[in-house]
């Protein structure tokens, strides 16, 4: 075969395409190569990043979970450290009405006297014991601190909301608040919301005071009995508690009202004899101290101190 000088350059010139042609595939496959690998080392990182994001969240949560439960942690035994007793001791029950600045008689107690009887309590490392708790001490034989108290209000008045409640928030004092069931949302007394909000609060518990603050031992005992279950049905209905204790209006009562009471299914009831409760009461009479307006601090303490107990 003869070359010439044409076909010659027509052969180096198909050589240099298929070289060409050649750098072209392998330029294509290694760009390809690169970057599926590219793209593989992007979601490891992604997925490495999505890991420890998960492990951030996780380990967020988890701390928050646990600095949540920290924080709602109570005290069990809110008497730890206390001088504890189940003996023969005596509990001043004392009875209040309202706390309002209008001094009109010696039932409205003053609110500067009574964050001062308070003070005085809270000072004098006193314990304002709820009302299952007296229970548990009275008819349980469970212990209490030696020096134990009970802060009762009788009726429901607004100024047990107004006054009363801010001062035993600030103390952190707990009371009882026998409300007359039929007088809610009236003028003088607090209404079905605040019974609600005093009920909620530490300061305060709810418990009964009869449907209309009747004289109970000029009733029947089938009459007593309405008016306690009446009363004690519309308290737990609007609180969402039970109502296990009755104070007696005027703290009169009789043998058909303490029947009564136990049937309407009450734990203790409440009279105001002027004694300190202790453990020979009998569950439906359980003594009561009446606390004046007129008091100065001195008789405040000596009725806290040495009232004297129920001669029964």
């Amino acid at each position: 075969m003869k070359f010439n000088k044409k076909n010659s350059g027509n052969i180096i010139l198909f050589s240099l395409l298929i070289i060409l042609a050649a750098v072209l595939v392998i330029g294509i496959k290694k760009d390809s190569a690169e970057g599926l690998d590219n793209k593989d080392t992007s979601t490891q990182l992604s997925s490495v990043t999505n890991n420890k994001n998960t492990t951030n969240t996780d380990s967020n949560k988890t701390e928050k979970k646990n600095a949540a439960e920290k924080n709602n942690t109570k005290k069990t035994d809110r008497f730890e450290g206390l001088t504890l007793t189940n003996g023969d001791i005596t509990v001043p029950v004392l009875c209040y009405h309202d706390v309002n600045p209008k001094q009109t008689n010696d039932m409205l107690m003053d609110p500067v006297k009574f964050k001062e009887q308070m003070q005085y309590l809270k000072d004098n490392k006193y314990t304002t014991l709820t009302m299952d708790e007296l229970y548990g001490f009275l008819k349980e034989d469970k212990k209490i601190p030696e020096k134990s108290v009970v802060i009762t209000f009788d009726d429901g008045y607004i100024g047990n909301y107004t006054y009363a409640m801010p001062i035993l928030k600030e103390l952190d004092l707990h009371a009882t608040m026998f409300m007359i069931s039929g007088m809610l949302n009236n003028e003088l007394y607090v209404n079905e919301k605040q019974l609600k909000e005093m009920s909620d609060s530490d300061a305060f518990e709810i418990q009964s005071h009869t449907a209309m603050h009747e004289h109970l031992a000029t009733l029947t005992e089938e009459k007593q009995l309405e008016t306690m279950k009446t009363a004690k049905e519309k308290l737990e209905s609007i609180i969402g508690k039970p109502i296990e204790y009755i104070a007696y209006p005027y703290g009169e009562s009789n043998k058909n009202t303490r029947t009564a009471a136990k049937n309407a299914g009450y734990k203790l009831g409440f009279s105001l004899d002027g004694a300190m409760a202790d453990k020979k009461d009998n569950n439906y009479n359980i003594d009561r101290l009446y606390v004046s307006n007129n008091y100065t601090m001195d008789q405040f303490i000596k009725k806290l101190t040495t009232a004297p107990r129920d001669p029964q």
